[in-house]
Formats: structure tokens, sequence, C-alpha cells
């Protein structure tokens, strides 16, 4: 078992030092208070001439820090691989660093794995709910056949499960769009698959008035 300071050794090994932006994305962001909670993206050149994307700041944070001289390069960073870093300078405060990796930026096989643990149950949402789309399609159109009634009880039974197929609809669109709007569903995929759900919920009730 390694001990603290063959550990300490190793990492210090395994940084590099970063000396200059050299990239950054240009997105619109509402501004707060420093240090924001979410920004743009950025890549830093190394003193070895590497170039590494930085996935756990924000480039606004990182000039804030700057401009304030609380931080100067370089600036320590750990290679996750040839092009992908975090940043791990000691100078910078905790929550000056972003909650969770840029998921646009890391491939999902270098996010912390509680990140890639949330993806996981993400996807089975929504899939889930497809599961469940498709179930209620079948039903939705055994009811469009409008068939005779030859009792009052199959008229009455007809009756219900339109009504429970209305309420399963407005559920299922409130879902999708709250899973669509939500700030844990940042895989694109996952996305789509949720505001495709509330919009066919929403066409559904259109149609059902």
């Amino acid at each position: 078992m390694s001990t603290m300071g063959e550990l300490a050794d190793q990492v210090e090994v395994c940084t590099k030092n970063g000396i200059g932006i050299t990239f950054q994305t240009l997105v619109g962001h509402d501004r707060g208070s420093f240090p924001l909670k979410h920004g743009n993206c950025f890549s830093i050149k190394c003193d070895n001439e590497w170039e590494y994307r930085i996935v756990n700041f924000v480039v606004e944070n990182l000039e804030e820090a700057l401009r304030r001289g609380c931080l100067e390069y370089p600036i320590e960073i750990l290679p996750l691989d040839k092009s992908l870093a975090v940043i791990v300078d000691s100078r910078i405060p905790d929550n000056w660093f972003t909650d969770r990796y840029c998921e646009v930026c890391c491939p999902e096989d270098l996010l912390p794995v509680n990140q890639q643990m949330r993806k996981i149950r993400a996807r089975a949402r929504v899939e889930e709910f497809i599961i469940k789309i498709d179930a209620m399609e079948m039903v939705r159109h055994d009811l469009n056949k409008q068939p005779d009634f030859h009792t009052d009880k199959e008229k009455e039974d007809f009756i219900e499960k339109e009504k429970k197929l209305r309420e399963d609809w407005t559920i299922i669109e409130e879902t999708g769009v709250t899973m669509a709007n939500s700030e844990y569903m940042d895989d694109e995929l996952t996305v789509v698959c949720a505001e495709d759900i509330a919009m066919e919920a929403e066409s559904f009730n259109e149609e059902n008035k």
C-alpha cells in the first residue's frame, strides 16, 4: 500500500504547468457573483507545449481569479488523457471548481463514477417512459376503433379506459417536460428523448380535448 508521501509524489510527477489559455467557447451565460456555476469551456497550453481541454473549471472563473491576483501562472493541472485535463491547483478554493466534469468535452468513460451512474439512470428512466408510451399507443389504437357497444357496461368500460388514457398522457407530458428541463439531464440524447415524450403527450392531449 502506498504511503501519503508516495501518493503525493505520484501526483506531482503526473501534473503539468498550465501557462495560458489557447481556446475558449463563446456561449452566453447569465452572469452573477463569482464564482460562477456555469460558464465557457477552454483549453490551456502547458510549458511542455501540450494543450489540454479543461473539464472541471469554467474560463470566466479562471480569468476572474487571475484578475484578482489570487492566482497566477503557472497553474497546476492533471491530465486525464492526451487532450483532457482537470485543474488541481491548491491555491483555488473548492467552490470555484465546477460541481461535475463538462459532459460535452469529456467522454463518458473519463467521467467520475457518480456522473456515469447518473447518466445511466437518466437513460433508463427515458427507456421506461418509451416502453410506457408504446403500451399506451396500443391502447389508444384500440380505443380509436370506436367499437359498437352491445351493453351499457361495454360503453362504461370504454369511457373509463379513455379517461384513464388521458390521465396517463397528462402525467407523461408533465414528466417529459420536467425531465427535459432538469439540470441533471445534460446528456443530449436523453434530453431529446424527454422532449419527444413531452411533445407526443401534448399532441395526444390536443387531439383528444
